[in-house]
């Protein structure tokens, strides 16, 4: 799975970080999914840290 991500040129390094984990995050989720135990899982993160991380860059996990 490779999806290039494009940044825009005079982004902060931030709002560029910010920009990459929401991307990253969203194609995560989509690849388990929705399933945010095993998307937590699969990106290192404690599933409590990552469930917080979804609600400050405002991304709803899917249905299934």
């Amino acid at each position: 799975m490779s999806e290039t991500m494009k940044i825009p040129v005079h982004a902060t390094f931030l709002e560029a970080r910010e920009e990459f984990e929401k991307r990253y995050i969203a194609l995560q989720l989509r690849r388990f999914g929705g399933n945010v135990t095993h998307t937590a899982n699969f990106i290192r993160l404690e599933r409590c840290a990552f469930q917080r991380k979804l609600r400050r860059l405002g991304i709803e996990r899917e249905a299934t």
